[in-house]
């Protein structure tokens, strides 16, 4: 079941090539889910798009032996079509409300399957799919924050994971009042050489250029040791390892191309730096009080030491901003999980 308002085209979207297109978001009745059903309406209308609301949930018969489903049906007679009828009405009921007082195109359905299988699918095509960092349905039957590792290796558009507000309690079952977003301010991105994190470069300007943000271009490394380093270094950066000259002033010089090449012609403003440190942990403590931190889902640095990839696990646990993680280019995506 689906209900569709009126969404009025904002001057100059066509500037951004679609950047946005329809936002897909997942919702189970979680606090997480609803902060980001808030953030996507919001988000929605800065750049014109609709927004469809996704709610997937599972008959306990799908995943339980059948004698443990004996044993449920015969105290709670809870029906498949029970369900799903609960579920409609649940999404309807969100969707409606998310749309309250908001000039926002949107639409909604409830599907049976695995959370992550029907939200991949419903995202195809999409702008991003967004969801919450965590999650524990609130409504029974659905679970959304144990999906989205799959849903990050899986989908084919940008995921946006948005925390919810330290401290905050959102009562299950309602629409949250929108949060004090900052929509325009600073929005930190990952880079390190690698094609995925030149699409979240890109990425990042597109959305700056919605926002009237601007843009801080982060690239990490570190020494690496072991078999293949020389001298504490990786292999080409040609430092001893008391000296981190080198390595620093060619991470400079790498990431000050990448952000005056990425923001030509948009009229965004940039900033960069080059950090020694845990990739991880550095962009995590450059994205405090940001807009969004953007990092490509996948990365082998194509600078020396610097490996992106490999930290969206740490930053998806410890960032308080949303995190906007984008498919590598050239990377195939499965769309069951395992």
């Amino acid at each position: 079941m689906s209900e569709t308002g009126a969404l009025s085209q904002p001057e100059g979207s066509d500037t951004v090539d679609n950047h946005r297109g329809r936002l897909v978001v997942g919702v189970d009745g979680s606090e997480g889910s609803l902060v980001a059903l808030r953030w996507a309406v919001s988000e929605a209308q800065l750049g014109g798009a609709a927004v469809h609301v996704v709610m997937a949930w599972r008959h306990p018969q799908s995943y339980w032996p059948a004698t443990v489903w004996t044993m449920i049906m015969d105290s709670s007679g809870v029906s498949r079509q029970t369900m799903a009828h609960a579920a409609e009405t649940e999404v309807e009921r969100l969707g409606k409300e998310a749309g309250e007082g908001q000039n926002a195109d949107i639409t909604w359905e409830a599907v049976e399957g695995h959370p992550a299988e029907v939200l991949v699918r419903a995202a195809e095509g999409a702008g991003a799919l967004v969801v919450g960092s965590r999650g524990n349905g609130g409504f029974a039957g659905v679970l959304l924050g144990s999906v989205s590792q799959h849903v990050v290796a899986r989908a084919r558009c940008p995921v946006i994971l948005i925390p919810a507000p330290a401290g905050e309690s959102v009562p299950t079952g309602t629409t949250p009042d929108a949060h004090a977003q900052d929509l325009s301010g600073r929005i930190v991105v990952g880079v390190d050489g690698s094609d995925g994190s030149l699409a979240a470069l890109a990425w990042a300007v597109k959305e700056a250029h919605l926002r009237g943000a601007a843009v801080h271009a982060v690239i990490a490394w570190e020494r690496i040791t072991g078999p293949g380093a020389t001298n504490g270094w990786a292999v080409g950066t040609g430092g001893p390892s008391s000296d981190t000259d080198p390595v620093m002033a060619m991470a400079t010089v790498e990431i000050t191309r990448l952000a005056k090449e990425s923001v030509k012609g948009s009229g965004v403003k940039i900033s960069c730096e080059a950090v020694e440190g845990h990739p991880a942990q550095v962009l995590v403590q450059s994205a405090e009080s940001a807009a969004a931190l953007v990092v490509g889902s996948r990365g082998h640095g194509g600078f020396v030491g610097a490996l992106l990839g490999s930290v969206s696990q740490h930053v998806v646990a410890h960032a308080s901003c949303p995190i906007v993680l984008i498919p590598d280019p050239g990377h195939p995506r499965h769309t069951r999980p395992q």
